[in-house]
């Protein structure tokens, strides 16, 4: 097989691959932090609380605190059941929570508190607390918090050892201030603030810090998403190496295991900017970018030198 077909045949394949494991999303509109807080509640929700305790099982506990406007003030004090059918309709279809239990609705004079508990959703890394509301994790999604208080508070002994985007730690909490009403103009999460794809982490101990970094780095990979990518790549490989073996071609193996190899650079570097993972700064991306450029190079030289020796022992072809 001719040279230039060879490169065809491969560069097809990764063209394919890339169309295989997913088009480019288009980018939503950002989506209100909570679905029972502010303006996407309901239009005449003037100002909002909200409280998130975090207990150690990974349970959470949500406190929402609405301050209603008149007329709807009035009108749901007299039917309570309006109010906590409201409630039930933005748990259902809102992200997050996401294993809600029964919430409870009490109605005041122009106030309207919910209470409820999001089972599980802080996640156990590392000795660590992880909660997740504010990460899109490869959904291309952008939270804005539709509060004017949003408060992460950690379990007694513990604190909010990394530093969230937008956010304040102060007293070992998570202080973010947002925008749940908008002077009349309707679209509260327009001028809502943006925290972008950021965790709370909470812990412990001297090295919670650094233990943070680790799982902030690591915690948005989706393990799906990726493999399909593997997959893809994988198909590469194999194209490549089918083209090789093809009666008549003539490319030194060394090409060969070089061209596949290097494949997977430009590959992944396109993979990672359609589904970026790393973090934005500070100490972890000091870590990040080093140990990235390693691994590239070490999987790169593996590929390549396993495909190189299994040429090797098949046929006698020019090195």
């Amino acid at each position: 097989m001719p040279r230039r077909t060879v490169t065809v045949a491969l560069a097809s394949a990764l063209g394919g691959m890339l169309l295989a494991g997913g088009g480019v999303a288009a980018i939503p509109p950002p989506t209100p932090f909570c679905t029972v807080c502010g303006e996407p509640f309901h239009e005449d929700v003037t100002a909002t609380e909200v409280t998130l305790e975090v207990r150690e099982n990974g349970d959470v506990r949500w406190r929402v605190e609405n301050e209603v406007a008149e007329p709807t003030a009035g009108e749901w004090r007299r039917n309570p059941d309006r109010v906590e059918t409201l409630v039930a309709e933005r748990l259902e279809t809102g992200r997050p929570p996401a294993d809600s239990s029964e919430p409870t609705v009490e109605v005041g004079d122009g106030t309207v508190t919910v209470e409820f508990v999001d089972r599980g959703a802080a996640r156990q890394r590392l000795g660590l607390l992880v909660v997740p509301y504010l990460n899109g994790e490869g959904r291309v999604t952008e939270y804005v918090i539709n509060a004017d208080e949003l408060v992460v508070e950690p379990p007694e002994g513990q604190r909010v050892v990394n530093d969230p985007s937008v956010a304040t730690v102060e007293n070992g909490r998570a202080v973010w201030t947002g925008v749940a009403a908008t002077d009349g103009d309707g679209d509260g999460t327009r001028q809502a603030p943006e925290p972008g794809e950021t965790y709370v982490v909470i812990g412990s101990g001297a090295t919670a810090g650094e233990r943070s970094t680790v799982v902030t780095t690591l915690e948005p990979l989706d393990a799906g998403l990726y493999g399909r990518y593997a997959l893809g790549l994988l198909a590469v490989v194999g194209a490549a190496y089918g083209g090789y073996r093809l009666e008549g071609t003539r490319l030194p193996r060394r090409s060969v295991a070089a061209g596949v190899a290097l494949a997977a650079v430009p590959y992944v570097a396109i993979v990672a900017a359609r589904h970026p993972w790393w973090p934005s700064g500070g100490l972890g991306a000091l870590y990040f970018w080093p140990l990235l450029a390693v691994g590239m190079l070490v999987a790169a030289g593996l590929g390549g030198g396993a495909l190189y020796l299994r040429a090797a022992t098949v046929d006698d072809g020019p090195a």
